[in-house]
């Protein structure tokens, strides 16, 4: 299990650093499927809760653990999908790693099968490149409520990337692609 609070953002708030800039490769990734799973499982109740909550592990867990096994981190989950960072040296083959990886668990794993029926899952990719800003927003006076945030050319070109796709795509954003070239 991976923290929700990214470890850069526990680092730099531990260090006093609240907002700064950073060269990445950034992964967006949707996964469509969760809005039939949901309204067929409301039907069911209470009872059908605990079996969304067992889908929505099947189906997000591998697809984390494929960013944090490339060294990249997830800074936002919405609704659907998340987005993840890859900073550091060569980002550009470690999060191609991880988008085939999502990819190929997704192609493995396309149907999740409850009680209540089975449910069909894709996933569309984009991969961005370029600079991220990060910030940590401290309410005056209140040092326990903070909030983060990361955005910038780099989440910005994944996420152009993800809408040019189809289900099963991952689609580069040509900064990447030149980064892979060789």
């Amino acid at each position: 299990m991976q923290n929700l609070v990214p470890q850069l953002i526990l680092e730099k708030y531990a260090a006093g650093e609240h907002s700064g800039q950073m060269d990445v490769v950034s992964l967006f990734v949707d996964i469509s499927g969760f809005s039939t799973v949901t309204s067929t499982l409301a039907q069911h109740g209470s009872e059908a809760a605990e079996v969304m909550a067992d889908v929505m592990s099947r189906v997000f867990a591998p697809l984390v653990d494929a960013v944090y096994a490339q060294d990249g981190f997830i800074t936002t989950f919405a609704g659907d999908g998340f987005t993840a960072l890859f900073p550091g040296s060569s980002p550009a083959p470690r999060a191609l790693a991880a988008a085939l990886a999502i990819q190929s668990q997704m192609t493995t794993y396309p149907v999740q099968e409850t009680p209540f029926g089975h449910f069909p899952f894709a996933v569309k990719l984009g991969l961005g490149e370029g600079r991220v800003d990060w910030g940590i927003l401290l309410p005056e006076g209140d040092q326990v409520k903070a909030a983060y945030f990361f955005g910038g050319p780099a989440v910005d070109t994944a996420a152009a990337a993800e809408a040019h796709a189809q289900p099963g795509n991952i689609i580069l954003h040509a900064a990447v692609a030149a980064a892979l070239e060789g």
